[in-house]
């Protein structure tokens, strides 16, 4: 029996999102996106690319809906459910935002830029024990990650901890001299 589900867009039209995409090209990464959702409506790639560029060119709201498809079609992407907790947090959406990470994290356990995400959030909920544990795992991950070390500068900052924010802080500047520029 033919079903709908192995109905997918032509790899040449996938090939070239991912190219429009990698090249910031994002006018033609939309309209290609938005094609290939129309045609293919159960189609999670299109959806999570289109939900990015809608991210990327400002457009929160649309990219919050676009984002909420993607995780629904495709529930096991852990990309997918980062991209939803940067809309949520957008939006002020912390305990959801929170949960997305989580459940980002939960999928794929060495996930920087999900783990990055939740240190921010915590920090930002002030919940900065959870959020100093969050940024030295991911740096137990990617000791080279300046954006982690200066997250965990600005943490140690605001509680006092001067002069480990201050190694922090240079460490993210020896990872990447242009970091702060």
């Amino acid at each position: 029996i033919f079903t709908m589900d192995f109905v997918k867009p032509p790899q040449q039209k996938l090939d070239s999102l991912i190219k429009f995409y990698r090249s910031r090209q994002y006018v033609d990464a939309e309209k290609l996106s938005l094609s290939i959702t129309k045609e293919f409506p159960e189609h999670q790639f299109a959806w999570k690319i289109l939900s990015v560029v809608l991210q990327q060119t400002g457009r929160i709201k649309e990219s919050l809906v676009a984002c909420q498809k993607a995780t629904k079609l495709e529930p096991q992407d852990s990309s997918a459910h980062n991209n939803l907790g940067n809309a949520l947090k957008e939006f002020d959406r912390l305990k959801e935002a929170d949960i997305s990470y989580r459940k980002a994290i939960q999928l794929k356990p060495d996930f920087v830029e999900a783990k990055y995400n939740l240190g921010n959030l915590l920090k930002q909920l002030g919940k900065l024990e959870e959020a100093e544990k969050i940024y030295q795992k991911l740096l137990s991950l990617k000791p080279d990650f300046a954006e982690a070390h200066y997250g965990l500068g600005l943490l140690w900052q605001q509680i006092g901890r001067l002069e480990e924010a201050i190694g922090a802080f240079t460490k993210a500047i020896d990872i990447n001299p242009h970091f702060l520029s």
